[in-house]
């Protein structure tokens, strides 16, 4: 592995160290050594050895779950990506901050019959918020990585967290021809690339519709599957106390300490008809659809003046 290589897999770790990230999950193999190596050379970045690529990725999953930061999995090419694939989908459903980077073989050994080479272009599909196949490491200004792999973990965080998907293409050498402390390193290679963006302008449609929504008393807030930090979470407690709304809030929901006057699921509400004689003027929704069958079928019977559903994606959790 030549010096470039190694600038291009060791500058991309120091930016994601600089940018919060603190664990990488690893499941080993030839084509991705680069990346391993360079992982296990950056200073604050917590390595973690799973054989079972499925396995790894759950195990990731729980720990940016937990963190509430990005977690890079790395891994080898051909089908050991492929196993990602579970952990991505619930990555993306439930908004988990999720960094993945396969390595790749080079473009000219892809569709010749070449062992562990796939179609390894959006391999994820519509389950990442960000894709990006890179220039084969070393053949390009390791610079471009490194702003590869920062626009990789601004996918992942925001507006909504989520999985992102960066595809390295090595070729042989894949070892390293020094150790860290000979490797040359250019200190402009860790010099964390720091990107900042003005906060979005309130929308007045927005604004008015907040303020008709709180000129009603007899209202609902229901809230699903979502991961949210404990900021939010008090603010919509506070909300809800402030509006004198009740909360259903499902476990996976963060919002059953929110501050609100919260309800578990409402299940027996829901399933005794007691809801279908006391329909509010206004349901909030805010995160995944939920997963209470009874406050489902509540949800399509009801006709509140407004019903209001919630998601930093746009998407429409209706169902």
């Amino acid at each position: 592995m030549n010096d470039r290589v190694y600038a291009s897999t060791r500058g991309a770790m120091a930016e994601l160290v600089a940018h919060g990230v603190t664990h990488a999950v690893v499941s080993p193999g030839s084509r991705s050594t680069p990346l391993t190596i360079a992982a296990r050379w950056t200073p604050g970045l917590e390595v973690s050895m799973h054989i079972d690529e499925r396995s790894a990725g759950f195990h990731a999953l729980g720990l940016a779950r937990a963190s509430g930061r990005p977690v890079v999995l790395i891994c080898t090419s051909g089908t050991a990506a492929a196993n990602y694939l579970p952990a991505v989908i619930e990555a993306h459903y439930t908004g988990v901050p999720l960094l993945v980077f396969t390595a790749d073989r080079p473009p000219e050994l892809r569709d010749w019959g070449a062992g562990q080479t796939i179609d390894q272009i959006r391999l994820y599909g519509g389950h990442v918020r960000h894709f990006a196949e890179l220039p084969v490491a070393g053949e390009v200004d390791p610079v471009h990585h490194r702003l590869a792999t920062v626009r990789a973990v601004e996918a992942a965080m925001a507006p909504r967290p989520g999985p992102a998907h960066l595809n390295w293409p090595f070729r042989e050498p894949l070892e390293p021809l020094a150790t860290p402390d000979q490797a040359p390193i250019d200190t402009n290679t860790v010099r964390p690339i720091a990107r900042t963006s003005a906060p979005a302008a309130i929308d007045p449609g927005e604004l008015a519709l907040v303020r008709e929504l709180a000129q009603h008393r007899r209202g609902l807030i229901v809230a699903g599957p979502q991961d949210i930090d404990p900021q939010t979470a008090g603010h919509i407690g506070l909300l809800a106390s402030r509006l004198g709304w009740p909360i259903v809030a499902e476990p996976l929901s963060q919002l059953r300490r929110s501050g609100g006057v919260a309800l578990a699921t409402g299940d027996h509400l829901f399933k005794t008809g007691w809801a279908d004689d006391h329909v509010p003027d206004v349901v909030l929704r805010i995160g995944n659809s939920p997963t209470c069958k009874p406050l489902r079928l509540w949800l399509e019977r009801c006709r509140p003046k407004h019903h209001v559903l919630i998601d930093p994606d746009g998407r429409w959790n209706d169902a």
